[in-house]
């Protein structure tokens, strides 16, 4: 092989190599993207165009962006309240977690402060007033457990009517009741 053939080797492979990288670039910004998705979660969206996926934290912000919505859907998993929407091909979903209330007193024999006596009145919805922070209103039902050693463990328990939510959901996003599934979607 003459000199030449070589040059026009070496240039050629030299070609090859600049359009890999071209294409390594183009493959490392597009990881870089996802793993920001993945670490920055209050707003994500897919890769390229097409439907975001927006996930809202402040029930008024979500308020006002899905009202009129195509679909949604809700659920209570675990101790969270979750809502989707979809309108306009854009994802919403909001959620929040429901509160826990169990606090162990002190010995049942030592006086109680005004704050541990609340738990032993009989209006327990004084505490989160029956509502979560977006507004829904949360049945609560009260139960006393005692423990050993002279403790008692008073527990606050939420519960929520799925046809009640509804109707709430209906009305806070102006959104007819035929729209709102209690379920998810799945996006």
């Amino acid at each position: 092989m003459d000199y030449n053939e070589r040059v026009d080797v070496v240039d050629l492979i030299l070609q090859v190599l600049k359009e890999h990288e071209k294409n390594l670039d183009s493959i490392v910004l597009q990881l870089g993207e996802t793993v920001n998705q993945q670490n920055n979660p209050s707003k994500t969206s897919t890769l390229g165009h097409g439907p975001h996926k927006l996930v809202l934290r402040n029930w008024f912000e979500f308020r006002d962006k899905c009202q009129h919505s195509d679909t949604i859907a809700f659920d209570i998993e675990d101790d969270k309240f979750k809502v989707f929407s979809l309108k306009n091909n854009d994802f919403y979903i909001y959620f929040e977690t429901i509160p826990e209330t169990e606090k162990k007193s002190r010995n049942i024999n030592d006086n109680l402060t005004k704050s541990d006596n609340l738990f032993f009145t009989e209006d327990f919805t004084k505490i989160n007033n029956g509502k979560l922070q977006c507004g829904l209103p949360l049945k609560v039902i009260k139960e006393k457990t005692n423990q050993t050693s002279g403790h008692t463990t008073p527990k606050m328990i939420y519960r929520t009517d799925p046809d009640q939510v509804k109707q709430w959901l209906s009305e806070e996003l102006k959104t007819e009741k035929k729209s709102i599934i209690f379920g998810w979607i799945d996006f």
